[in-house]
């Protein structure tokens, strides 16, 4: 045992950023990813850790300065001295009870994903020590190991429900498909975020207010952006910081603060980049989860658990992380009764607003009246705790700064989970009985809500893979069997055509993946066979590294499965609505690509800006109307075909001269005369929409190209005197581009 705790704490010694690539390469062994795919997996975790860390790190340099500035200038003579979380960290480890969590805290999370009381896989082992916190506060308290690793354990389940129960948010809010936080300082706000939005909402004039990302994009036109946003905080903090310090020249003040500005300017830039990195490094270890459990947990999801600095990048938590700096200045020097003096800490307040900025939906108005309440708290708990944190630490060999009596920290000291376990410990037994109740009844609520989301997710698979099935027929897949119509089959024959369809299906399907056009399970790939009515069609939900040709579904026009053992893709009715429409249409591609979907999200057509446009897409690739409500809650996949072939119908678009279309606040469905040339035309539109948005980059008011000129490049190619290409065949009718 003593080998094993010995060898897991070697790697927390680590740190982050060596422990994680470790973590996320052995955990990827585990789960069966290819050696180097699951090498370079946590060396881009590792990376994205590492430039996480050295944004912060940054700001850390610049505002450090302006913090202290501050100090002198509100004249602040407070008892509590903030040290940061290494001190945090030094008290959590610096006993047996921070040692012993780690295993400890590997068991509860596999305890309580075999018991469905989570669905979070939290490899994120460095961030144990807020749990080991809890529990060492409570040892100094108790010198009773026992109850401090319960406690410990309390911490560490409550954090975990919440992170389930954030997931969603997360996924939506924050961009990171397949990831939460169960982070213990992120986490431990969330009920007071969730209370004080609620409450918002009842608040007439409050409930009007709404600042999000988008709104404030809409208000601010170019200053939303996130470059000059954070310019503009920069250069106010900075102002803030250094104007009226006596002791600088002029010329020192405008350095500094122009120094300032630039520097949260780049980290409002370069943050975002540092996260996508590290999400990058995420998906071969996330899709291998995903994998396994589509096979043996069928129905079941889990989410990786990480450290909430995967979500620092989205702009409301970094604008938030810069103005609460003086904000939670000024509540330490207007606060009855707190003797807190927040310093190192502030600059790791970034840490505290992920999972606050998902429950407001990125509502900057609301995210900062929760921050200011939050902070307010978080010095109040941190004066009180302070005496206790001080003996815990000086206990840990924790080097004390010269003159402080007391000392915590902003960052974890002032967090309110180790706070009222603290109480609990000081009211006695009864109420740390009550406490353990309490937790175990939220895992067993969080069990329910669990199933009941699985039985949800279930019935809207069944749903949408097999809609009106006659009376009496199996509503799951069918054996794999050949189901072709006796008065249409030529059985070895069409047979053998099928097998061919399935494997040219599934090339195509992971040649989106090798085309960058999908992310995760994000997009899918179909192709019909005339002859017999038959649909092939990537599998519901299966990862693409793990995908094999016998996996292809095979359906009528009806969509009933006909063939296979797995569920076809959720989006088959739409695919199903496309063939019905036209039928010239051979195969049919869906996918998330980021710049057709940035159009399609905007509700714009795509303008044919220039002769690559033209060379594809006569005219506009449209963009279809806002969907019913009622279109949207009973058969919404069918519906979404049919309003794609209605877009095309009214406004008169042909559409095999225009084989694309974007779903408004969705995505891109392709098409053409067969899956490859299919796949062909959805690479086209993404190129094509990357470069209008360029081109609006540069130019915001660019006209279409004109007329004659896209009327030559589209007719040279597919009119009735085309010239391009070969007189064998033209290049692109292949699905084979050339100039």
């Amino acid at each position: 045992m003593s080998v094993v705790t010995n060898a897991i704490q070697f790697i927390i010694d680590l740190g982050p950023t060596v422990m994680m690539p470790i973590i996320m390469l052995i955990v990827g062994l585990c789960i069966r990813v290819p050696f180097l795919r699951a090498l370079k997996g946590g060396l881009l975790v590792g990376i994205g850790f590492i430039g996480l860390n050295a944004t912060v790190t940054i700001l850390t340099d610049v505002v450090q300065p302006a913090v202290n500035n501050m100090v002198e200038l509100f004249g602040l003579n407070l008892t509590v001295i903030d040290v940061g979380w290494p001190s945090a960290s030094a008290i959590a480890f610096g006993t047996a009870v921070g040692v012993t969590m780690i295993p400890l805290g590997i068991l509860i999370n596999v305890i309580m994903l075999l018991t469905k009381t989570t669905k979070t896989v939290d490899v994120d082992i460095w961030d144990f020590w807020h749990f080991a916190f809890s529990g060492s506060i409570v040892y100094a308290l108790t010198q009773n190991m026992v109850l401090s690793l319960i406690l410990a354990s309390v911490n560490m389940v409550v954090i975990m429900v919440i992170a389930d129960r954030m997931a969603k948010a997360t996924e939506e809010v924050l961009g990171l498909p397949g990831v939460t936080f169960p982070h213990g300082l992120a986490a431990s706000f969330v009920p007071i975020a969730w209370v004080m939005d609620k409450a918002m909402d009842k608040v007439p004039g409050l409930n009007k207010i709404h600042l999000d990302e988008q709104a404030i994009n809409k208000k601010m036109g170019l200053f939303g952006d996130p470059a000059i946003l954070g310019l503009i905080v920069g250069l106010l903090l900075g102002v803030a910081g250094f104007a009226f310090m006596p002791d600088l020249t002029t010329s020192d003040k405008v350095a500094q603060i122009l120094v300032m500005g630039v520097t949260v300017s780049a980290v409002l830039v370069i943050t975002p980049k540092m996260a996508a990195i590290l999400m990058e490094g995420i998906i071969p270890v996330s899709e291998g989860i995903q994998s396994i459990i589509q096979k043996r947990f069928a129905g079941r999801k889990v989410y990786i658990g990480l450290d909430c600095a995967a979500g620092i990048g989205h702009p409301v938590v970094l604008a938030m992380s810069v103005i609460m700096v003086p904000v939670t200045l000024l509540l330490a020097v207007i606060l009855p009764g707190n003797e807190f003096l927040p310093l190192v800490g502030l600059c790791g307040i970034c840490f505290q607003f992920p999972l606050i900025v998902a429950v407001t939906k990125g509502d900057f108005f609301r995210t900062f009246v929760i921050g200011v309440v939050v902070m307010g708290m978080g010095l109040m708990i941190g004066t009180s705790l302070a005496p206790l944190f001080t003996s815990a630490a000086a206990a840990s060999h924790f080097p004390i700064p010269e003159g402080a009596n007391l000392i915590s920290s902003i960052d974890y000291g002032s967090n309110p989970i180790p706070w009222l376990l603290v109480q609990a410990v000081n009211h006695g037994w009864i109420w740390v009985t009550l406490v353990v109740v309490a937790t175990i009844a939220l895992a067993v609520w969080n069990r329910k809500r669990i199933l009941e989301e699985e039985k949800a997710e279930k019935a809207q698979e069944d749903e949408n893979s097999v809609r009106e099935k006659p009376a009496g027929q199996h509503a799951g897949p069918k054996p794999r069997q050949c189901r072709i119509p006796w008065k249409k089959r030529k059985c070895s024959q069409d047979c053998r055509m099928l097998e061919k369809l399935k494997q040219t299906v599934w090339k195509e399907n992971l040649r989106l993946k090798e085309l960058g056009l999908v992310l995760f399970t994000w997009g899918n790939v179909s192709a019909i066979d005339r002859e017999t009515g038959l649909v092939v069609i990537k599998p519901s939900g299966i990862p693409y590294e793990t995908m094999q040709p016998e996996d292809m579904v095979v359906t009528d026009l009806e969509g009933n499965v006909v063939e296979g053992t797995l569920r076809p893709s959720s989006d088959l009715p739409t695919h199903l609505a496309l063939y019905a429409a036209d039928p010239d249409i051979g195969g049919v591609v869906h996918t998330h690509s980021p710049w057709a979907v940035a159009f399609a999200q905007a509700g714009r057509d795509l303008p044919p800006l220039g002769t690559t446009h033209a060379d594809y897409f006569h005219g506009p690739v449209p963009c279809t109307r806002d969907m019913a409500a009622e279109e949207i809650q009973s058969a919404y996949e069918r519906h979404t075909g049919e309003v794609i072939v209605d877009t095309f119908a009214s406004r008169g678009i042909c559409m095999e001269h225009t084989p694309a279309v974007l779903v408004k606040n969705h995505g891109p469905f392709t098409w053409g005369k067969d899956a490859v040339q299919a796949v062909y035309h959805a690479a086209v539109l993404e190129e094509a929409a990357k470069m209008a948005a360029i081109t609006y980059q540069l130019n915001a008011k660019t006209p279409p190209a004109p007329e004659v000129l896209l009327e030559k490049h589209f007719q040279r190619k597919h009119g009735p005197h085309a010239y391009y290409g070969q007189t064998a065949g033209n290049p692109q009718s292949a699905g084979v581009s050339g100039k």
